[in-house]
């Protein structure tokens, strides 16, 4: 009978072998690489979808305070003595107050690249109030928003 420790095939109990010692090849850690990286590139477009969206939404609100801005000072000009903005009983965006105050809070306001404003009465008796303004996200996107208000008549 062999002795053990002379025969190589057989392993005594509670001894530990370093001959088969098991671990990554390098097709596997390439693999891995390459599966982290794809996830790690799906988060980034994620993260620049999030800013483009937060950009939109600052700049729409941004042009809702402008509105809000205008139809204020719409209102505090209806008791301007000096002021006549109603013809026939209706109001009427081409008199010339309404077109001052309009003016003064055009030049008030810079937040949106070139944005413009137009008022539209033709829905009377309501006015119809547009902001348009270029996109910072999309170059070639022009932005809007319409705001609907009316103006009383009221005596001062």
């Amino acid at each position: 009978m062999k002795n053990m420790i002379d025969d190589p095939t057989r392993v005594p109990a509670g001894v530990v072998t370093y001959r088969r010692i098991s671990g990554l090849t390098l097709i596997e850690v390439l693999v891995a690489l390459i599966v982290l990286s794809v996830g790690v590139l799906g988060l980034a477009g994620l993260q620049i979808t999030s800013l483009q969206y937060s950009q939109s939404s600052y700049e729409r609100s941004i042009a809702v305070m402008q509105a809000n801005d205008l139809v204020e000072r719409l209102w505090a000009g209806l008791c301007d003595p000096d002021a006549d903005f109603f013809d026939d009983g209706n109001v009427n965006v081409d008199e010339d107050p309404i077109d001052a105050i309009k003016d003064a809070w055009e030049n008030d306001h810079t937040g949106l690249p070139n944005w413009d404003a137009t008022l539209d009465d033709d829905s009377s008796p309501m006015i119809q109030l547009t902001i348009s303004w270029d996109s910072r996200v999309d170059d070639d996107e022009t932005e809007s928003f319409e705001h609907y208000f009316r103006l009383p008549r009221i005596d001062c």
